[in-house]
């Protein structure tokens, strides 16, 4: 997997925008950008559609058969750190990114 992540900006009012991607080795690729304006709601864009922050700000991504499709959970992430520990503490919880992980490692043995 690769990944890339840029940032910055300015304008009136002031913008924080942050963009990037995931690819994968045999070429399936997420694209996502995120644009906050000052006292203006955060704008998100996933494959250059928009996406309502309002119900979920957790992703799960599937792309299988050159299909790409994302699931919005509405998750409490206030607590989760970007460490192993957490982040797998979090999947062991939520059913929904357990039962991903699980397909993703039995496809991963296969290869």
């Amino acid at each position: 997997m690769t990944s890339r992540v840029s940032g910055g900006g300015t304008s009136n009012p002031p913008v924080q925008k942050s963009n990037g991607y995931a690819a994968s080795q045999d070429g399936r690729r997420l694209d996502w950008l995120i644009e906050k304006r000052t006292g203006q709601k955060t704008t998100c864009r996933l494959n250059n559609k928009d996406v309502d922050l309002q119900i979920g700000t957790l992703f799960l991504v599937k792309t299988k058969g050159g299909q790409t499709k994302i699931d919005q959970l509405t998750e409490d992430l206030s607590e989760v750190n970007p460490n192993t520990e957490s982040l797998t503490a979090f999947a062991k919880k939520n059913s929904e990114v357990s039962t991903l992980l699980e397909i993703v490692k039995e496809e991963q043995a296969r290869e």
